[in-house]
Formats: structure tokens, sequence, C-alpha cells
């Protein structure tokens, strides 16, 4: 059975990944970042789906008309574990 606070942080997810009014990109730790979260939002703006963002690197983000190579939507900074 899930405690109250796995259950909290459940709903935190799905609406993170479902219902957030913003794109959220993460991005791994390594040497040559790939992007390995994007919810709804994000995935929408850049008419991606999951499939297609999860392991682009972020060198090459995604854009809205799909076709990458474009202005980086990320500084040169590592995703850091909350």
């Amino acid at each position: 059975m899930c405690s109250t606070d796995q259950r909290s942080q459940r709903v935190t997810a799905d609406w993170l990944y479902e219902q957030a009014p913003f794109g959220l990109l993460v991005q791994d730790g390594s040497d040559d970042p790939r992007f390995v979260y994007a919810n709804r939002t994000a995935q929408k703006c850049f008419e991606y789906t999951w499939s297609q963002v999860v392991g682009l690197p972020s060198s090459s983000p995604p854009t809205r008309d799909g076709r990458g190579q474009s202005r980086r939507l990320t500084a040169s900074r590592r995703a850091r574990p909350l």
C-alpha cells in the first residue's frame, strides 16, 4: 500500500507531466547531455512525441518547426538531483 507521501509525489509527477502550463525538459548529467524527460507541454510546443525528444542531444534541442539544430534551450548546465 502506498504511503500518503508516495501518493502526493505521484500526484505531483502526474500534474507536471500532464497539466503543467510550462514546458519542462530534463537532461542527464553526461559529458554529452541528452534529454531524459519532456512533459506534455514541451512535447506540444515543439511538436515532438516522447520517443522523439527522449534521447535527443540537448546540444541540438527540438524547435517549434520540428527541425532541431536551432537555438539552445538550455545553458551549459547539468541536471542536478533535487
